[in-house]
């Protein structure tokens, strides 16, 4: 039983904006070194979601009963995708 205690419903509008307050005010008083890790998260986890996207559509597509033909050219466009991707990284870790 619970005496006394009301769980407080916050829909995701508010929430989105009580975190970007609170993250404005953190900014302002957290360590530099603070900061700069919380920025180097958000932008691996940013990134994140981009590349696992086509992944999971491979995963859905490919076992789906479709054409051999189109089943091909699926995979060389998403392979084409994947490389172009990497390329700009790797030209940027050799220099």
């Amino acid at each position: 039983m619970k005496f006394g205690k009301r769980k407080i419903h916050i829909s995701l509008l508010p929430r989105v904006i009580i975190a970007i307050i609170l993250s404005l005010i953190a900014g302002n008083f957290l360590p530099a070194f603070i900061v700069r890790v919380s920025i180097t998260f958000n932008s691996l986890f940013s990134q994140f979601p981009g590349f696992m996207v086509p992944l999971i559509i491979i995963g859905l597509v490919t076992p789906a009963d479709i054409g051999r033909d189109i089943g091909n050219l699926f995979a060389v466009s998403s392979h084409r995708l994947y490389s172009v991707d990497a390329s700009p990284l790797q030209r940027r870790r050799e220099t």
